[in-house]
């Protein structure tokens, strides 16, 4: 009788354990997300490897893993964005492409696998330009990846069908100094990419938003007529961009006091130069890492943006924030490690019409491992993931365990 009030006592007290709202993918020094269909697509890499692994979308458990790479790995360097992840999906026709920059010889390559997480394109390199970041999106039929050359004024594109071969590839801008945090997103309505980076003026001295939109020619070449430039005076230290509604929405972090990170729209790509503001969200100093993307709602399309921030006790967390496109602030949370710091994030929009949900993957740094969450459109976790199930972690179960003895010895 007192082994059945114990057991009885565990199962009720149990379930009131905080569970952790995050799956563990595996160890990672960089990690990046993507939406494809049934599933978001979590990358992960580090010196000697790039894996993938995908979770089905509402569900948020990992249902297969693969090895994308074991030769090359990922050169990691600071917060510089050296892997990426992008899907292009048409009808049931989904297709991944995983880019990165390896680490024994510092130059780009890729591999494109399907919905079942099999090869199509087995790693390959991309081009004989080494680059600092690396951003990639999708339209067309294609995909663009844009990477700026290390250390210099140079940014480069090269696109790529469905199965993985090169269609064009190129200069794409020669700034007036050095390019950093480039980054890609494509404006369905438009048929516009959009790419948007810091650059260098003034032998260094100020770090100005640029931003650059174009279309793709019928075979996938870049229409080099379709090109538009704009610079904005505002020096930044990190970039974001997202689709609009025939525009573009960018984020970029202040370089200056009070380090905001700040939301505007340009909604003709035709004229670049023409913007608005939308929001300023709070101070977020030593924050070098965020994501925006636009959740098309067919009646109240609304942003979502991803950013690292750290607290007053120097403790770096993930914040998720809901922006009306009027600049309403329509929702926010955080995530908050029991330890350590969470940095890094990178966010997928569900392309599962018309769900509404969202993945996030970052880096757990202290403990050097890759992370994700789905949130639903209310900012609900989809699921609540415990490293060691039913008990939450160990000690705890040994604690629950030690009082149910006591307690079923009275």
């Amino acid at each position: 009788m007192r082994w059945a009030s114990l057991l009885l006592l565990i199962f009720i007290i149990s379930p009131l354990v905080a569970a952790e709202e995050y799956n563990v993918i595996g160890p990672a020094e960089t990690v990046a997300v993507a939406p494809g269909g049934d599933y978001y697509i979590v990358v992960r890499g580090d010196g000697s490897f790039v894996n993938a692994t995908l979770v089905r979308v509402l569900d948020d458990n990992p249902v297969k893993n693969v090895t994308v790479d074991s030769v090359a790995g990922v050169y990691v360097l600071n917060s510089n964005v050296v892997l990426d992840v992008d899907s292009l999906v048409e009808d049931s026709f989904v297709r991944y492409i995983v880019v990165w920059k390896a680490k024994n010889d510092s130059y780009i390559y890729y591999s494109v696998i399907d919905s079942n997480g099999d090869t199509v394109t087995r790693t390959t390199r991309l081009d004989v330009i080494k680059p600092d970041y690396i951003s990639v999106s999708n339209g067309g039929g294609y995909f663009v990846v844009v990477y700026e050359k290390y250390n210099s004024n140079e940014l480069y594109y090269s696109v790529l069908d469905a199965s993985g071969d090169i269609v064009d590839r190129g200069l794409l801008y020669t700034g007036k100094g050095a390019i950093h945090y480039s980054v890609i997103a494509y404006d369905r309505e438009s048929g516009y990419f959009g790419v948007a980076f810091r650059e260098s003026w003034n032998d260094g001295s100020s770090y100005n938003l640029t931003f650059i939109d174009f279309k793709l020619l019928p075979g996938g070449a870049i229409n080099l007529s379709s090109v538009h430039r704009a610079s904005f005076p505002v020096r930044v230290s990190a970039v974001s961009v997202a689709p609009g509604m025939g525009g573009f929405f960018v984020a970029y972090r202040e370089y200056y006091s009070p380090y905001s990170w700040v939301v505007i729209e340009i909604p003709d790509p035709q004229s670049p130069g023409t913007y608005s503001q939308v929001v300023e969200l709070s101070r977020a100093r030593s924050s070098v890492r965020g994501d925006l993307d636009l959740v098309p709602n067919e009646t109240s399309p609304y942003l979502v943006f991803a950013y690292e921030n750290q607290t007053s006790d120097l403790v770096y967390v993930i914040k998720l924030v809901k922006i009306g496109l009027n600049g309403d602030i329509l929702g926010a949370l955080s995530i908050i490690p029991s330890s350590g710091n969470f940095r890094y994030p990178s966010l997928a929009v569900s392309s599962v019409t018309p769900v509404e949900a969202y993945a996030i993957g970052w880096l757990e740094a202290d403990n050097g491992r890759a992370l994700s969450s789905e949130y639903k459109s209310d900012l609900t976790a989809v699921s609540e993931v415990n490293q060691v199930p039913f008990f939450g972690t160990p000690a705890v179960a040994v604690a629950l365990v030690v009082i149910a003895w006591f307690v079923a010895r009275r």
